[in-house]
C-alpha cells in the first residue's frame, strides 16, 4: 500500500514498531556503518533485538520494547573497540557469539577474558557505559553487562532476570540462525546449550525442547532481514 503520510505510516506500523525503526537508525547513525566488519554486527543485533522481542512476547514478559532494546545494544561494545583497535576485528566473531561449555566451565578462555587481557576492558562493560549514556533502563543495562554471564544470581530484581533470560536466549537463537547460514563463530547444538543454561529456561518457564520451536519461528523471518 503505498504511504503518503507520516500519519497513515504510523497507523500501518503502530506506535512500537515506528520507535524500533527510529532507536535502531539512531544507533547506526552514531555507531556508523562503513567500516569492516560492522555488517556482522547490525546483522547480529537486528537478528537478537527481533528474536528477544518475539521470545518475550512468548513468555509473557511486561516489557517486550524493553526485551528489543537489549538485543539490539547488548553488542553495541564491540564497534567501539573496532574503531580503537586495528587487531579487534580477528576476535570481533567471537564477541558477537556465545560463550561456549568449555569457557564456561574454564577448560578455555572467554571472549570476556581474551579481551581484557588484550585491552583492560571488554565489549560488555563498552556496551554497559553506551546503554547508560543513552539513559536506557537499569535492567537494560545490567542485562547488557552480564549477558555473556550464566548466572542469573548475579542480578538483584526480578525484572531483570527475566530480561537477561530472554536476552541470552535471543543471543544463543540469533547466533544459531546466523551460524548455520555462513557465520564464523561455532556454536552448540540446542541440547548442549540448554543443559549448561538450566536457570536462564527455568526463569522463563521453558524447556530445551522450545529453543528448537523458537528458531524455527524465527528462522525465516530473520534470513529475509539479512
Amino acid at each position: 500500500e503505498k504511504v503518503d503520510s507520516i500519519d497513515r505510516a504510523l497507523s500501518l506500523m503502530g506506535m512500537s514498531n515506528f520507535n524500533k525503526i527510529i532507536l535502531a537508525s539512531s544507533l547506526k547513525e552514531t555507531l556508523g556503518s562503513s567500516y569492516p566488519g560492522i555488517e556482522n554486527f547490525w546483522d547480529h543485533s537486528m537478528a537478537v533485538a527481533t528474536i528477544a522481542n518475539h521470545i518475550a512476547m512468548k513468555v509473557g514478559y511486561e516489557s517486550p520494547e524493553s526485551a528489543y532494546t537489549a538485543g539490539l545494544f547488548h553488542d553495541c561494545g564491540v564497534p567501539y573497540l573496532m574503531k580503537k583497535y586495528k587487531d579487534y576485528q580477528e576476535i570481533s566473531d567471537f564477541a558477537l557469539g556465545v560463550v561456549s561449555s568449555q569457557a564456561l566451565s574454564g577448560a578455555t578462555k572467554s571472549i570476556i577474558g581474551i579481551e581484557d587481557e588484550r585491552y583492560k576492558t571488554h565489549h560488555c562493560a563498552v556496551g554497559y557505559i553506551v546503554a547508560k549514556s543513552w539513559n536506557l533502563s537499569p535492567h537494560v543495562h545490567q542485562s547488557i553487562w552480564y549477558h555473556h554471564y550464566v548466572h542469573l544470581n548475579v542480578h538483584v530484581t526480578p525484572e531483570t532476570k527475566r530480561l537477561s533470560a530472554i536476552l541470552l536466549l535471543a543471543d544463543y537463537i540469533g547466533t544459531h540462525i546466523l551460524f548455520l547460514s555462513g557465520g564464523k563463530c561455532p556454536v552448540e547444538p540446542e541440547s548442549e546449550w540448554s543443559a549448561a543454561h538450566k536457570d536462564i529456561l527455568l526463569e522463563i518457564h521453558l524447556q530445551a525442547e522450545d529453543i528448537k520451536d523458537l528458531r524455527e519461528d524465527m528462522v525465516d523471518k530473520i534470513m529475509a532481514a539479512v
